[in-house]
This record gives structure tokens, sequence and C-alpha cells, in this order.
């Protein structure tokens, strides 16, 4: 039960950050597809596009580990 209990309140956030989520999705889509043509006629500006699509990256990583982390209960000690 509280690993049902944890599963929905993970849910409930991650349904909060879709949103965010799928305009980052197209970001990503576009600016990867930036990077590609920008790879043979200029490198360099290929390469601060990937430096820029890693923090974005980097920023979601961040995100997921947060949403992944589940809060312990205190035990409750019974009355005697």
């Amino acid at each position: 039960m509280a690993v049902q209990a944890a599963a929905l309140a993970i849910e409930k956030k991650m349904a909060a950050q879709k949103e965010a989520w799928d305009a980052d999705v197209l970001l990503l889509t576009q600016e990867l597809q930036a990077a590609k043509g920008m790879i043979v006629a200029n490198a360099e500006g290929a390469k601060s596009k990937a430096v820029e699509l890693k923090a974005i990256i980097d920023k979601w990583d961040t995100t997921v580990k947060e949403l992944e982390k589940v809060p312990e209960k205190p035990v409750k000690k019974g009355k005697k």
C-alpha cells in the first residue's frame, strides 16, 4: 500500500512537470537538428549548441532524481 501511495505521489508530480518537459523536448529536437546542420559548416557553433543542450538535460536529470525520492515516514511508536 505504501509503495502504491508513493507511486501515486510521483505520478502527480510528473503530471505537473509534463508541460515543461514537452516544451523542452521540442526545444531539444530543434536544437539537435540545428547542431547537426552546423557540424560541418561551423563546428564551434555546434559545440556551443551541445553545451546548451547539456544544461537542459542536466536540469531534467536533477528534476527526475528529485521525483524519485520517496519521503520516509517516521516510525510510529505504539501505545503501551
